[in-house]
């Protein structure tokens, strides 16, 4: 008859506690997106963050404001001055950020005429060059080194 011992089970147990498996990879990190130059703390601001010039352009050409095509997107209340907004444990790679201050809060961007003009009537902004249209322009490398972006809203 063979004597099993708990001796191997419980240092299993001590190495797991001791040790647990995280969610956090050397490949990734938090990217925090300052949006600046908000006027008012009236309604929300919102904020897309595109994986890839495909989703970009998509939003772009469907002139998809809730931006569907988005990989991520989140919403924090406005403040006058600045607000952060937290994209946690986001992979390393290249992306690009677009924002508007939805004042308003009916998770759409004001444009003139009703929409029939696609002349913004809120404050909006994107990541990368000031003014740029196209996913070149906008794109940014999310790094060790870069965790952090400003983008300055404006009408």
């Amino acid at each position: 008859m063979k004597i099993v011992t708990t001796k191997p089970l419980l240092f299993c147990w001590l190495l797991i506690l001791l040790f647990p498996a995280t969610t956090y990879t050397a490949d990734a990190s938090d990217l925090i997106i300052t949006i600046e130059g908000l006027k008012s703390s009236k309604g929300k601001v919102r904020v897309a963050l595109f994986c890839n010039e495909d989703s970009f352009n998509k939003a772009k050409k469907n002139k998809d404001d809730s931006v569907l095509s988005a990989c991520n997107r989140k919403a924090v209340a406005a403040s006058e001055g600045s607000v952060s907004c937290i994209f946690e444990q986001i992979k390393h790679g290249e992306y690009a950020v677009a924002v508007f201050h939805d004042e308003d809060n009916n998770n759409q961007l004001k444009k003139l005429l009703w929409g029939l003009l696609p002349i913004p009537r809120e404050p909006y902004g994107k990541s990368g060059k000031k003014g740029g249209k196209n996913w070149i322009d906008c794109k940014f490398k999310h790094d060790e080194n870069q965790k952090e972006i400003k983008i300055e809203v404006s009408q």
